[in-house]
């Protein structure tokens, strides 16, 4: 959603800031217009802009886009962590859009027209509707949208609680990212109430937690908006809070009877355990799997069925514990989908697609759409699941059982013959270097030739095939190794699916 917020002249120098940031050895002016699409003018034109933005943006440690011959290159201070650098950049971009400041006066009070809301922001109605009608659009997708006419709301934010809480969680981290505090009306003690939620984490996931406890209790508090849940998903929450609970810090004891209190806690551990990952230990993810299982509800036995599927279709090795991890990520994934099921595929900046990672030596496509139906034929014949058609929803429930099958598969050890001609010891490095890298559990090495799957030779070995041969000729050279490293994996994934 925060590409959706930023002018297309931002978006623009955003994504060139990213590659080029991206870049270990820059990018050359040829290959940045084939890439983009743009003319030569229009790329000088946003570094130009660009090297004017990071100038203010970063005065204390100033960076810039470099130029050598034809090559443009960042050069980044050590202190200067990449992620702050795009980070800071992508919110400076969003905030000079007007879409971001409709919406932030539709969320801050209820305007009773849209000639009142654009008056308050010095837009033009007509602009106003136009990017109105861009806002709703994306607001659509969480069944949320900004509306006019009911007086008895403190804001033109529309939809039920539980929609407008999950979209205010996703928005205001994907926007903001821990770069700035966004909530200026709120009471500054807000910023040092403790955690509601005992975990230890990282300083993002610690603030972005402190994001979703400032949205909570500025809607229960100050709003007076609660939450509303069905006794079927709050049955399955209950349980999720059980080993690790959700405790507000602040007092709701005049706004929130007990059982609201109740619903906007687990409520609140569920979202945050969704957005967040490793909000609960190893240990208690096992204990809170187990007691699902032991519950017998309906969409347990789903999340059952469903993992035992493929285990068998694709020979899946799982410990007990093992299986009790993978068990409580797919409950999570499942109970989303089917209770909240809102799919926000299309308002991510980058979006997760399988396909996306397709090149020569491996068809990521053919995997993704042999999960994708999957899912959907489990979603149709479960008796209790939803079904999954949704484009969105059927992506991310791919992506996470490919990387529960990734992770958990039993793999065929790889037979690689290695020898290099040039002098008696780079081989040995070699074998070294691969199981350092990728493991005896794939890797196995062999003496004899006609044994091996792979063959790392610096000479002509016999008819191979190429897809079977790695020429290492360079070991001096550190692209070589890393093209063994990506040859070698590459060759490992290609074969399991």
């Amino acid at each position: 959603m925060n590409k959706k917020f930023m002018k297309k002249n931002e978006a623009n120098k955003f994504e060139l800031l990213k590659k080029l940031l991206y870049s270990k050895q820059g990018l050359g002016i040829q290959e940045i217009i084939t890439d983009s699409q743009e003319s030569k003018s229009t790329i000088y034109r946003y570094i130009k802009q660009l090297n004017e933005d990071l100038s203010l943006l970063f005065t204390k440690t100033p960076i810039q886009i470099q130029q050598k011959n034809t090559t443009f290159y960042v050069v980044l201070p050590d202190l200067l962590n990449i992620a702050f650098v795009l980070d800071k950049v992508r919110l400076s971009y969003i905030y000079i859009s007007s879409e971001i400041l409709i919406f932030a006066a539709a969320a801050n009070k209820n305007h009773a027209s849209l000639e009142s809301l654009a008056q308050s922001i010095n837009l033009s109605p007509s602009y106003t509707y136009k990017s109105l009608n861009t806002i709703n659009q994306q607001l659509s997708y969480f069944r949320v949208k900004i509306a006019f006419g009911d007086f008895s709301r403190k804001s033109n934010v529309y939809g039920a609680e539980a929609d407008i809480r999950f979209f205010l969680f996703y928005m205001y981290w994907n926007t903001n990212k821990g770069i700035v505090w966004p909530f200026n009306k709120s009471p500054d003690y807000f910023k040092q109430l403790p955690l509601p939620i005992n975990t230890i984490l990282a300083p993002s996931q610690h603030t972005r937690l402190r994001y979703h406890q400032n949205i909570t209790y500025w809607r229960s508090l100050y709003l007076q908006e609660k939450i509303s849940i069905t006794e079927e998903f709050l049955s399955y929450l209950i349980i999720l809070e059980t080993e690790n609970p959700t405790t507000f810090t602040i007092d709701f004891n005049n706004t929130l009877t007990l059982e609201e209190l109740k619903n906007e806690q687990v409520y609140f551990g569920f979202l945050s355990r969704f957005f967040i990952s490793d909000i609960d230990t190893k240990k208690t993810k096992q204990k809170t799997a187990q007691r699902l299982i032991n519950s017998q509800l309906a969409l347990t036995k789903s999340c059952t069925d469903l993992l035992e599927l493929i285990q068998v279709k694709y020979d899946l090795v799982m410990n007990s514990e093992e299986y009790l991890l993978y068990y409580y990520n797919l409950m999570i994934a499942l109970l989303y989908v089917h209770y909240i099921n809102v799919d926000y595929h299309s308002t991510l900046e980058n979006e997760d697609r399988l396909t996306f990672l397709d090149n020569d030596g491996q068809n990521f496509s053919k995997i993704e759409k042999e999960i994708d139906n999957l899912i959907v034929q489990f979603s149709i014949t479960d008796s209790f699941l939803k079904k999954i058609t949704n484009k969105g929803l059927v992506t991310y429930m791919t992506n996470l059982l490919y990387c529960i099958i990734d992770s958990a598969r039993n793999i065929e050890p790889l037979y690689i013959f290695c020898q290099y001609s040039k002098n008696f010891y780079i081989g040995d490095k070699i074998k070294k270097y691969l199981l350092t890298t990728l493991g005896t559990r794939v890797i196995h090495f062999t003496s004899d030739i006609q044994q091996a799957n792979l063959v790392i030779s610096d000479s002509y070995e016999g008819d191979i095939s190429n897809q079977d041969f790695f020429f290492f000729d360079d070991p001096f050279n550190s692209a070589t190794w890393e093209a063994l490293s990506l040859f070698v994996s590459t060759r490992i994934q290609t074969g399991y699916f």
